[in-house]
């Protein structure tokens, strides 16, 4: 309940917030039961250890999240977090980290993959990204893609997407120090950063070039997440492989 509002709606707020917002899911569930015919006595009748309960899903689903999180930054952005380079001390080393890791947060560009063909940025489209959208979304034993796939099937929804970059972003922000040192992933924190993330969605959808090859990326990502739905669903049966032949 509260994991599918997060991901398509809104990831942070505050505590205040978060126990609104699940007093209203709350009461749009019990609508939903009346409507198909089921009645709700008046034990179930909502009150504040049922909000806080479901509010308390928002942690878990962070938690979730950033556990996940953690070692897929650490590798897919090894080259910000990490040096082959061999120095005479450790304070050293984490110096030369920390300027890698503050100019990528600074600049804004870490999710910035490879230029394209044509030499243009290629905008959200760090693998990093795409990584922990098939982890998170698809492929966890609780991801949103299994419970609704009508939200996750065609494409990625743009503030689930949102969301993967804000906690890519705190991860990032655990080696700041030169060393990993874990940041909390507390929702009133990144308030402001997921906004952020959410306009920068936004102007990259409102160009033409670089809203179709981000459209191109969110469709290819779901594709491939639920082919892998699709894979656990037959048991892991292997069929082989079945290709055209345009001779």
């Amino acid at each position: 309940m509260m994991a599918r509002y997060m991901a398509l709606e809104c990831t942070v707020f505050t505590k205040e917030e978060g126990l609104l917002i699940a007093q209203r899911l709350l009461v749009q569930a019990m609508l939903t039961l009346e409507k198909k015919g089921h009645k709700v006595d008046n034990d179930h009748e909502i009150n504040q250890d049922m909000c806080s309960m479901v509010y308390e899903e928002a942690t878990t689903f962070r938690g979730t999240l950033k556990t996940l999180a953690d070692p897929i930054v650490a590798n897919k952005y090894s080259k910000h977090i990490e040096t082959s380079q061999q120095f005479d001390n450790q304070q050293h080393l984490y110096m030369v980290v920390q300027r890698k890791v503050q100019n990528i947060l600074k600049e804004g560009c870490f999710h910035l993959g490879e230029c394209d063909s044509k030499g243009q940025a290629s905008n959200i489209a760090h693998p990093g990204i795409k990584a922990l959208c098939l982890a998170f979304f698809y492929k966890s034993k609780r991801g949103l893609a299994r419970t609704f796939p009508d939200d996750f099937k065609t494409s990625i929804p743009k503030n689930a997407l949102a969301l993967i970059m804000t906690c890519i972003y705190n991860c990032l922000e655990g080696y700041k120090e030169g060393y990993y040192k874990l940041v909390p992933f507390e929702g009133k924190r990144y308030i402001s950063l997921y906004n952020m993330m959410l306009d920068t969605i936004k102007d990259v959808e409102e160009d033409d070039y670089h809203g179709n090859k981000l459209d191109k990326s969110c469709h290819d990502w779901a594709r491939e997440g639920m082919k892998h739905l699709a894979r656990k669903d037959t048991g892991g049966a292997i069929f082989g492989n079945i290709c055209a032949v345009l001779d």
